[in-house]
């Protein structure tokens, strides 16, 4: 979906955000952006809709990080908050 995001996003309502470019930076930012209930619209590499159609900030230029556990636990905490079950193993 990275390289088709306009399409995806425009066919795909349930889809919120792609991430573009390398996506372990820009995946640890959108998540801190959601778990501090801030905008997401200044996160390098990310795509999502808004009211003028799909829309995105640019290509990441931010190397690898090494934060998973991090990206994984707030999202995880944010989809929880938002009433999701989820199987934890």
């Amino acid at each position: 979906p990275a390289y088709h995001w306009r399409s995806v996003l425009r066919e795909c309502p349930e889809v919120d955000y792609i991430l573009r470019g390398e996506g372990e930076g820009t995946a640890l930012a959108l998540a801190e952006c959601i778990a501090e209930g801030r905008e997401c619209w200044g996160v390098p590499g990310l795509a999502w809709t808004s009211r003028i159609g799909p829309t995105t900030s640019g290509l990441s230029q931010a190397p690898f990080w090494s934060k998973a556990r991090q990206v994984e636990a707030a999202v995880l905490k944010k989809l929880e908050q938002r009433g999701a079950r989820l199987n934890r193993v």
